[in-house]
């Protein structure tokens, strides 16, 4: 299987650790693909042109990375990350839409400043409404935690990843300050194996 997206996605990122609960690691390649440069061929997987992207041995293309995910869920080894005896599979995927609203916010922010340095060619309103988004969520999040923090699944994966990718590309966010119990269990999730290799600033 192939997975084209970047490195430094936390899209990407879910659906690798997603691959790698299960044992799929070693028969999933990232493919490393420019949203910008290689827009025609990202079309022709997925006509959105984002990613990530997953092609299955049998050619066939598969997204978004919530689909993605649960896709590998079905295939591979061990627990299902969408089932939980305590969590039912509407909470766990409601929790992990939470998740990818920040992250979708963020990558917004993020996308609008990389690519226009230019603090007058950004659009001041855009850039508060994503802080705005970003910051609600991450409230919503806080209120969770004690759902996610027990369990393996797919939320408690979600919120590693997203709140890790803040601490990447938003830093100014403070969140740590604001949510100090978050904050230590993330970065006893974040001292894991899987997530140091993963890592999007490697």
């Amino acid at each position: 299987m192939k997975l084209y997206g970047s490195t430094t996605s936390p899209f990407v990122r879910n659906c690798f650790l997603v691959a790698a609960h299960h044992g799929l690691g070693e028969s999933l390649e990232v493919v490393r693909i420019d949203t910008a440069g290689d827009r025609a061929h990202l079309q022709a997987m997925n006509p959105l042109g984002k990613i990530p992207v997953l092609e299955t041995d049998d050619g066939e293309m598969i997204y978004d990375s919530a689909v993605i995910c649960d896709y590998l869920d079905t295939i591979g080894e061990g627990d299902s990350l969408f089932v939980n005896e305590d969590l039912p599979p509407w909470r766990i995927r409601t929790l992990l839409a939470l998740c990818n609203g920040v992250l979708d916010a963020c990558v917004s922010r993020t996308m609008m400043r990389l690519r226009t340095p230019d603090g007058e060619a950004q659009s001041p309103w855009w850039m508060q409404r994503w802080a705005d988004n970003v910051a609600t969520g991450v409230k919503a999040m806080a209120a969770s935690l004690d759902e996610i923090t027990d369990h393996k699944t797919m939320a408690s994966i979600a919120f590693v990843t997203t709140l890790d990718y803040l601490d990447f590309r938003m830093p100014e966010l403070g969140w740590r300050t604001d949510y100090p119990d978050m904050a230590a269990w993330v970065d006893e999730q974040l001292a894991q194996d899987l997530f140091k290799s993963t890592d999007p600033r490697r």
